[in-house]
């Protein structure tokens, strides 16, 4: 199932491996630290638009990608779930 993450962005949802909460992570010194970590791995700059709320990992043919989006993890999280009982 196709999700809408937000401006006109689309992905699969079988591609999702993880919705991310931008607040948890910023909350944690160590949480913000290994995510930062993470995104260097992948050769990403942790992004600093305050209007993004959330993050999504996917991993599509062993390319893994990381997507920013302004809409809450937890609306995310509820379009991913209601997509997979469609």
């Amino acid at each position: 199932m196709i999700i809408n993450i937000g401006e006109e962005n689309y992905i699969y949802s079988e591609d999702i491996i993880a919705i991310l909460d931008r607040k948890t992570i910023d909350s944690s010194v160590e949480g913000k630290k290994c995510f930062k970590k993470f995104l260097r791995h992948l050769n990403l700059t942790l992004a600093i638009d305050d209007d993004i709320k959330s993050y999504i990992i996917t991993e599509k043919k062993g390319k893994t990608q990381v997507y920013f989006s302004k809409i809450s993890s937890k609306t995310l999280e509820n379009r991913n779930i209601l997509s997979v009982w469609r």
